[in-house]
């Protein structure tokens, strides 16, 4: 029987502005205050504070091997050779290209209090072959809380975005309090899927959740535990471990 293998190569790209940096410095001494404060809120306003940029490339390569047999015929000398696998016919080798795009920013508001709006948003989309084990899942605790893993689309191309509104509530253990509303969206492409999976389980296909969450850094990573209601106003939580982006 053929056998595959998929050779993938990933290109990463980053980017972080240097007017971070700014943000987080003491204000330069000027004799017009608001002028300042203009330019610096102007400043946080423009550009992403990171973007990165996946590109997954799948070249299907056939190790074709035929296990011979030696089969010796019952009336006498002589043998014939066949294929031990019977012949059956060669597995569709898969060529896709995979994109993903994340995107972060972050906008303080009151930067003496600790308060922040943090955006989050991302895309992907798969070109060429595509197994509907390897389509987007969008909906869970990294996309659209209120769902399941995967419970909005099962999606070719998908976008996704997080609205949050950060506040701290105990400055010992680095304890945050969040506002958060999620949307995404297949993008109308769960039809594109080999087999329509997401529209076979009846998923939407696009959905909002919102809700309250509480995070607190910890030895193993950033712990977040959310709340969270969906279009239905069904309840779920979410306890995820590590940064969002």
């Amino acid at each position: 029987r053929d056998q595959s293998v998929h050779l993938q190569s990933r290109i990463t790209y980053m980017r972080r502005p240097a007017h971070d940096t700014i943000l987080v410095s003491e204000p330069e001494k000027s004799t017009t205050p608001s002028s300042d404060l203009v330019v610096r809120a102007l400043r946080s306003m423009l550009g992403p504070n990171e973007m990165a940029v996946n590109i997954e490339q799948a070249l299907p390569v056939s190790l074709a091997t035929t296990q011979l047999q030696r089969l010796k015929p019952a009336s006498g000398a002589g043998s014939s050779i066949v294929p031990a696998d019977g012949g059956d016919e060669p597995e569709k080798l898969l060529l896709y290209t995979r994109v993903k795009a994340n995107v972060r920013k972050t906008i303080p508001l009151v930067p003496s209090a600790g308060i922040r709006v943090d955006l989050y948003g991302k895309c992907g989309h798969t070109h060429g072959d595509l197994s509907p084990t390897e389509a987007y899942p969008v909906g869970g605790g990294l996309s659209v809380r209120g769902y399941d893993e995967g419970g909005v689309a099962t999606a070719r191309t998908f976008a996704s975005g997080t609205a949050e509104l950060s506040f701290p509530l105990l400055q010992s253990p680095g304890l945050e309090g969040v506002l958060f509303v999620d949307a995404g969206t297949d993008c109308g492409s769960s039809r594109l899927v080999p087999g329509t999976p997401g529209i076979v389980r009846g998923k939407p296909g696009h959905a909002m959740g919102k809700g309250v969450a509480a995070r607190i850094d910890s030895p193993l990573g950033q712990v977040t535990w959310s709340l969270a209601w969906n279009d239905s106003g069904k309840t779920r939580s979410h306890l995820n471990v590590g940064h969002r982006f």
